[in-house]
């Protein structure tokens, strides 16, 4: 899964709206600042991140229970 990541994490960097990241906001977090937003490591992982000025946080790495 690792590798995986890494990939995926690397496409982020270099095109956020690859088709196969399905890069979008968590509705349920919209509250928050910044927004949270999820990508998609394959059909059943994903990573939730927040995007700062200098930065990008991870939050969550896993299965569809990381979403609220």
């Amino acid at each position: 899964m690792r590798d995986k990541v890494r990939k995926k994490l690397k496409l982020f960097l270099e095109n956020r709206n690859h088709p196969s990241l399905r890069y979008k906001k968590v509705q349920a977090l919209r509250h928050e600042k910044p927004p949270v937003y999820e990508i998609s490591i394959d059909m059943s992982i994903r990573i939730t991140l927040q995007e700062f000025d200098d930065h990008i946080y991870l939050r969550n790495i896993g299965g569809h229970a990381i979403l609220p």
